[in-house]
């Protein structure tokens, strides 16, 4: 399992559904994450995971960067088996490399991913740098502990100055009752 899904739900138990996915365009991506808690744990389930992409500055071992590796090449297999998984590859290739990929160049590429390289990534990489935080659940998570959380300053959308961009780090929560608490980063 995940090291989020570890921390999240099998050492602490703080949720019941937990996970993070990236997402790849043209000249950029973004990192989403996801838990499903209740609200009497819905902050403790935010600073863990906060704290967990945080932790991806200091890196992954070579078991994790094994079992990736070994992922990446089984969904190359297991994504050719239905219609709708090649269509996309084939549209997501087009559209990012200007041709469709051959499997043996996809494993190729995949085969060129060292521990070291991801590591040195890593280790400049910030998800929480521009990070965007959404939260939806019964009450409104407060922001005392924020800045501990991501090393950014909370900011109130209502204040923030009209000449500044609107893609500070900031929080939104909605009150919806009948649903469990969840929380997203982007």
């Amino acid at each position: 399992s995940s090291r989020l899904y570890k921390a999240v739900r099998e050492d602490l138990g703080l949720a019941y559904s937990v996970s993070a996915s990236s997402f790849s365009l043209s000249e950029q991506g973004f990192l989403s994450a996801y838990a499903g808690t209740t609200p009497a744990r819905a902050s403790e389930t935010l600073r863990v995971l906060l704290q967990e992409l945080r932790r991806l500055r200091e890196g992954i071992t070579k078991s994790e960067f094994q079992r990736v590796i070994e992922r990446y090449h089984a969904g190359l297999v297991y994504g050719q088996e239905t219609i709708s998984s090649r269509v996309s590859d084939l549209v997501g290739d087009t559209w990012f490399y200007g041709h469709v990929r051959s499997l043996a160049e996809e494993q190729a590429e995949i085969n060129a991913l060292t521990l070291e390289g991801v590591n040195a990534f890593l280790s400049t990489y910030d998800p929480l740098e521009q990070s965007n935080i959404f939260t939806l659940g019964a009450e409104a998570l407060a922001p005392e502990s924020y800045a501990e959380w991501t090393g950014t300053e909370w900011i109130e959308p209502d204040d923030q100055p009209e000449d500044e961009p609107q893609n500070e780090p900031k929080e939104t929560s909605k009150s919806d009752s009948t649903q469990p608490d969840s929380t997203e980063v982007n």
